[in-house]
Formats: structure tokens, sequence, C-alpha cells
């Protein structure tokens, strides 16, 4: 609340109005007085990761503070202050599956999000999933860091009802940028 109260300040000092973007938790659209300060401070644009709709794959993530079932209010507040939102999603995290995905797609889509990064779920080294995986005999490329971009799939999708296959989660990441991009949305 200081840093955008001094922004707010800032600008009456000096007769201009200052514009920026930032990175936060989804927490910060359901604050209405934080929200409103950092409307007023210029803000018009925030990177939020949502990751997933799964509270299963959230949860395994170590990503309890989303609340799926409040990602639209979040989009919407935010959309009522003039603040864009550019969404992180995380395909393929564990007890995510298609349906959750494909879900998480088309809300972004029907609340008109500014921009959508998707990744593909990267076990990166040093990491508890990494770890798992490599237990698990489901780690795939480990020799191929070129590979390790979040763009190509570096494990073995458990066979756990998701969906998922290597080929999926690849092909799945790329319609999602052709249908954003491609589908009337820019």
């Amino acid at each position: 609340m200081d840093l955008f109260k001094g922004l707010i300040e800032l600008q009456k000092r000096s007769g201009k109005p200052l514009l920026w973007g930032g990175q936060c938790t989804v927490l910060l659209a359901h604050d209405e007085e934080l929200l409103d300060l950092a409307s007023l401070s210029g803000c018009r644009s925030l990177y939020i990761g949502f990751e997933s709709l799964s509270a299963e794959a959230l949860a395994r993530a170590k990503k309890q503070h989303n609340s799926p079932e409040r990602y639209e209010e979040a989009i919407k507040a935010l959309s009522r202050r003039s603040i864009r939102v550019a969404a992180s999603i995380m395909l393929g995290l564990p007890g995510e599956d298609k349906a959750s995905s494909e879900a998480m797609f088309h809300l972004l889509l029907k609340n008109d999000v500014w921009l959508i990064y998707y990744y593909i779920f990267t076990p990166l080294p040093g990491t508890v999933f990494r770890e798992e995986l490599l237990h698990a005999g489901r780690l795939s490329n480990k020799d191929h860091w070129e590979l390790y971009d979040t763009l190509h799939v570096n494990f073995v999708p458990e066979d756990d009802g998701s969906g998922w296959t290597t080929a999926d989660l690849e092909q799945t990441l790329w319609r999602y940028y052709d249908t954003f991009t491609n589908g009337g949305i820019f």
C-alpha cells in the first residue's frame, strides 16, 4: 500500500501520469483497497500465475493460495479497474487432467484475458518433482537440456486417468496458442 500511495503522490507532484505493469499472485485481485490503489498508482497490467483449475494440481505445486473458483471474479475485478491480465498457465502439472486444462482455457477466452502464457510442467534440477520422476523412472530427455524450455515434455505422464500423453501435452500447448493468437483475440 505504501508503494502505491507513493506512486500516486509522485504523479501528483510531477503532474505526469505513470503507467506500469508487474507480477503478483491472484490474491491482489481479492483485496479491493489494494487493487484500487494499484490502479490509481498507474498499474495497467499484471502477470499472474493462475496455473490450473485443478485444486489437486495447485496443492501439489504448493499454490494453495490460488482459488480456482474465484479466478473469474479476480479477472473481472482487475478489468473493472483497467488492469489487463497476463495469465500464466502450467500444462501437465501432477494432479491436472485434460478436462481441467480445457476448462481453464475457455475461462480465459470467455473473460477476454489480454495475454495467456502456456508452459509445460518442466522438472528442473533441484526440484521435488524431478526427484519423484527420476525415482519413478518417468524422467525423459535427461541429457537434452535444450528441451528444458517449457515447450517440450520431459517426463512420461502418469497413467492415472488424466488423459495426457507426451504428444497430447505438446499439441495442446500449440493448439491453445494458435487459438488464442488466431482466434480473433488479437
